[in-house]
């Protein structure tokens, strides 16, 4: 099964994951001295989990999504419930607005 999911480019501890999942689009958001880099992917579940590995300390996250459900992916865990991902994220200083969890 794969997962589509969003990854933050600078939320990545070693950018070199990347070529481990196929590369659908980036996008650049936010004020030019404050940037993110969006990268949307498709990835196994084996490759969405061993993400984990290389998401940078602090208030980060990546988002996938399949019909089969969601796994969000923070350094030090993967999470399937949406209540239990925010109730996480919020515990590591991401902020309530950011924790929406798109799926497009």
């Amino acid at each position: 099964m794969k997962y589509l999911g969003v990854i933050v480019k600078e939320s990545l501890s070693d950018i070199a994951v990347l070529d481990r999942f196929e590369v659908l689009s980036t996008q650049t958001i936010g004020p030019e001295n404050d940037t993110w880099n969006l990268v949307k992917v498709i990835g196994s579940k084996k490759q969405v989990t061993e993400l984990k590995d290389f998401i940078k300390e602090g208030p980060w996250y990546a988002n996938f999504w399949s019909e089969k459900g969601m796994l969000v992916v923070f350094k030090d865990k993967v999470v399937t419930d949406k209540v239990e991902a925010i109730k996480y994220g919020l515990s590591i200083n991401i902020p309530n607005e950011q924790l929406d969890f798109k799926q497009d």
